[in-house]
């Protein structure tokens, strides 16, 4: 699915001690993402992004936005929940700026499985 008209979303949790958040649409109740911070499984996690993504968002580096992921959660099998690294969302808070951008890196992918990713992080 492409959401091109969609502009304007709401970031919020709806528990603060959870690692997940979710991206409302403000335009379509039914249009909303499950995200979260990547670097919470994958603690060396930085796209490659172009520079023109940053430029969109004015900001100069990485460090200047927030980083998330959408999940995707099978219903009934949260065991098999993956994460798109491809695709990651920057945010700039100061300028209420957000957009999801291309990772250029390989080992990013669209489907990758947060159990699995999460295994390789403790060893």
């Amino acid at each position: 699915m492409v959401f091109h008209d969609e502009k304007s979303f709401f970031l919020f949790k709806e528990k603060e001690e959870s690692p997940f958040y979710w991206l409302q649409s403000t335009d379509k109740e039914e249009l909303a993402f499950v995200i979260m911070e990547p670097s919470l499984i994958l603690k060396d996690y930085l796209p490659k992004v172009l520079p023109q993504d940053l430029e969109s968002l004015r900001i100069h580096s990485l460090d200047e936005c927030k980083i998330f992921a959408i999940l995707t959660i099978p219903e009934n099998h949260p065991e098999e929940m993956t994460i798109n690294l491809q695709g990651p969302i920057l945010i700039n808070h100061k300028e209420k700026l957000g957009k999801q951008v291309i990772s250029l890196d390989d080992n990013h992918g669209v489907r990758m499985k947060v159990m699995d990713l999460m295994e390789k992080q403790k060893s």
